[in-house]
């Protein structure tokens, strides 16, 4: 399975991409959108892991972006942001699923292969 990280804090997108590697997994890391978005039009991917809170353009908004680019890649948003508020933001933008980023790792792959299951 191909996944993109797409987080500015290089030690969390690190770890999200070892865990990942770990589940067999071929993951790609970048630091911002628009590095990625091109990549995404270049090559497709099945799934796009994003850190909620980045410089420039964040998750919610670039998730309607990525659902146009390619519909059928799952979309997971992390953050430390646990608030209602936040979650509630990335799952109405058409996150997939919001989890919280040290936390939530572990979940991952179980919240990629819930909502292939359901495609």
């Amino acid at each position: 399975m191909k996944i993109m990280v797409v987080d500015d804090d290089s030690y969390m997108a690190d770890l999200i991409s070892t865990y990942l590697k770990r589940n067999s997994c071929e993951v790609t890391i970048y630091s911002g959108m628009s590095d990625s978005l091109r990549h995404m039009m270049e090559e497709k991917v099945d799934a796009v892991i994003l850190d909620l809170h980045m410089p420039g353009m964040n998750a919610v908004e670039a998730v309607p972006i990525i659902r146009e680019i390619n519909p059928n890649a799952v979309v997971g948003i992390v953050s430390s942001d646990t608030s209602a508020g936040a979650k509630n933001g990335a799952l109405k933008a058409g996150a997939d699923f919001f989890l919280q980023k040290c936390n939530g790792i572990p979940d991952i792959m179980e919240a990629i292969n819930t909502v292939r299951s359901k495609q």
